[in-house]
């Protein structure tokens, strides 16, 4: 390769580099973005499950306890709580190990019954219920109130094996 053309590429790229894009200018765009939240009068309510374990039977009595939290925005206001769907029978709840295609609970069941008291002879109320309600006053507003529930599996034959559960409406009801 020969001067002058060495000469001629680095001519070529002089020129290249003269024809650059122009530089992009860094610039800022502002925008804004709203956080929201409404507070509405009403009550949020959470609760535990109640597990009775692992059983080989149910050759005796059993009991556990779960909870049911309110927390209401209205201030010193009267409610109650039912625990079931209307219509339903406390005393006769039923556990199943399976539900069908239609949300239904089938197969085999296990009688247990919900309390609110620590004797289990107060059966919680279902909705509908004019005796024995839960009642209370909220003692603030926001300030939540816990409710033990009691649970009892009486003595019974135990049916097949498996797993077996029921879900359970906590309704609050303020007049």
């Amino acid at each position: 390769m020969n001067s002058s053309n060495v000469l001629r590429i680095v001519s070529a790229l002089a020129l290249v580099s003269s024809i650059a894009t122009p530089a992009l200018a860094v610039t800022n765009v502002p925008g804004k973005m709203m956080v929201r939240m409404e507070i509405v009068a009403g009550c949020q309510v959470e609760s535990d499950d109640i597990d009775f374990g692992i059983k080989a039977g149910i050759p005796t009595d059993y009991t556990q306890t779960g909870k049911v939290k309110i927390s209401c925005t209205a201030d010193k206001q009267d409610y109650s709580i039912f625990l079931g769907k209307t219509g339903e029978d406390n005393a006769a709840r039923k556990m199943r190990p399976g539900i069908d295609g239609l949300g239904v609970a089938t197969g085999p069941v296990i009688n247990y019954s919900l309390y609110s008291d620590s004797a289990y002879t107060k059966a919680w109320p279902i909705p509908g219920a004019t005796t024995d309600l839960v009642k209370s006053t909220l003692p603030g507003a926001g300030v939540p109130v816990d409710y033990l529930v009691y649970a009892k599996v009486p003595r019974q034959t135990a049916p097949t094996i498996g797993k077996y559960s029921e879900s359970v409406d906590i309704t609050v009801v303020m007049p």
